[in-house]
């Protein structure tokens, strides 16, 4: 068994499965009846999603387990792989650089699934949070988000396309980073944490509490053009090392990439 996980060819079919399940979502997504379901799984805590949400759609409920065998699967054939296959070179003098850096990216990817899978499951997560100006965004852990200011000064032609995905619309052209903007305040059990603004693909952060904006829009009250903002609140307590991996995960890559290219060249 152990010879089975550890082989080549049992990591290659179960990621070439892996991706084909990936499809498989993607497919059941496009479907009108199950794409609300899919973005209520991204709006929340995965744990939350599945003991409050995921029996509302059975379909969508078994392709996530579906995930999640063959994620488990990927995972414990790399473990199996790199205890086993990769550890043995480390005691041969010969190329042992090279066998420890292949040993360490190994090591740092299953730190990055290890921290990702964590992400899913601890701190919390409240995606889709429609507000105004002076709006208060309560939840059910005690946090409160308070929207104080939503200041959007580009054409508001710009939020009301239907043609293309709302974030793909938005170009240097036609929508400015650094002027719109939401002024907030975050609260825990009615105590002052913090204020600050959040920016498009610039969250306000406040230690491990993230307030994102997911998407600004045009709301017609009274005849009146009134513009609202969508946003995303969610704590992860283990950004900071996921993010520390990822970092690490790439200096090896760019380490590697240049031992093997030297290499080759002067094999040539």
């Amino acid at each position: 068994m152990i010879r089975l996980l550890s082989s080549m060819k049992f990591a290659f079919w179960s990621i070439f499965a892996l991706i084909l399940w990936f499809f498989g979502g993607v497919a059941i997504a496009s479907m009108g009846e199950y794409k609300k379901a899919f973005a209520k799984m991204n709006d929340l805590l995965i744990l939350d999603w599945f003991f409050s949400e995921s029996l509302n759609s059975i379909p969508v409920l078994l392709w996530f387990c579906g995930l999640c065998l063959f994620g488990g699967i990927v995972l414990l054939s790399f473990a199996f792989c790199t205890f086993t296959s990769l550890r043995k070179p480390l005691r041969i003098k010969k190329n042992k650089l090279k066998s420890w850096l292949m040993f360490s990216l190994h090591i740092v990817f299953i730190l990055i699934v290890l921290f990702h899978v964590l992400s899913m499951i601890m701190g919390f997560k409240y995606g889709y949070q429609k507000a105004f100006d002076n709006t208060v965004l309560e939840f059910d852990n005690g946090y409160a988000v308070h929207v104080h200011e939503i200041q959007f000064v580009n054409d508001t032609e710009v939020l009301k396309s239907k043609e293309i995905h709302s974030k793909i619309r938005l170009s240097k052209e036609n929508f400015s980073i650094d002027e719109n903007y939401v002024d907030v305040s975050l609260f825990w059990k009615n105590e002052f944490l913090a204020s600050g603004k959040t920016h498009f693909l610039k969250p306000f952060v406040y230690n491990s509490i993230h307030i994102t904006i997911e998407n600004f829009f045009v709301d017609n009250k009274k005849d009146k053009e009134i513009i609202g903002v969508r946003l995303v609140v969610a704590r992860n307590p283990v950004i900071v090392p996921f993010f520390i991996m990822y970092a690490v995960a790439i200096l090896l890559i760019l380490f590697w990439t240049v031992l093997t290219w030297k290499e080759s060249y002067l094999n040539c």
